[in-house]
């Protein structure tokens, strides 16, 4: 074989390769671009379904600790919450987020006699301490459609439904996972 052969042989297969190298890029480059489009689009629907929160203060202590980062899934309707739910919502009073637990449910009965709650005239066995401060259920508090009562469980540190009143199901940020 002639040098000029070899050449033309080399000179091809340097070729062939730079092809094969091109294609091999554009194809690292195209999957480097859909993990990154996978990865965004993943983080994003997290983020919208499953929104992060940090607790602040120790009205939910010792469940929740103040600093503590939270998840919440959104309701998909004020039907699915169930009483001893974990809640974030927002309060209009305090232009705050808020974390609680439900304890009432619409149409239900709420009242807080002798340091303990009653549901629909039945006491609660909750395993908390007993609430010094009755609030707004002193008196029986009938729990209108798409209205929550919610507690903290340090019942005695507490900004909760005693002071703010009932929690709309509009104001429900989500349930906390």
């Amino acid at each position: 074989m002639s040098w000029k052969k070899l050449l033309t042989a080399y000179m091809g297969s340097l070729f062939i390769l730079g092809l094969v190298m091109a294609v091999l890029r554009k194809r690292a480059a195209a999957c480097t671009l859909l993990m990154i489009t996978a990865i965004l689009a993943g983080f994003l629907v997290f983020i919208f379904l499953f929104s992060p929160y940090r607790v602040s203060g120790l009205s939910m202590y010792p469940a929740y600790r103040p600093g503590q980062i939270v998840f919440t899934a959104p309701y998909p309707d004020a039907g699915s919450a169930e009483r001893g739910d974990v809640i974030v919502f927002h309060s209009n009073d305090l232009s705050a987020d808020l974390i609680k637990r439900i304890e009432g449910l619409p149409g239900d009965k709420v009242q807080i006699t002798e340091g303990k709650l009653f549901i629909n005239g039945e006491v609660v066995e909750e395993g908390f301490e007993p609430m010094e401060q009755a609030g707004i259920a002193a008196f029986p508090v009938t729990l209108k459609e798409g209205e929550f009562f919610v507690l903290g469980d340090n019942r005695n540190e507490s900004l909760d439904s005693r002071e703010l009143g009932p929690v709309l199901f509009s104001q429900i940020k989500g349930k906390v996972r």
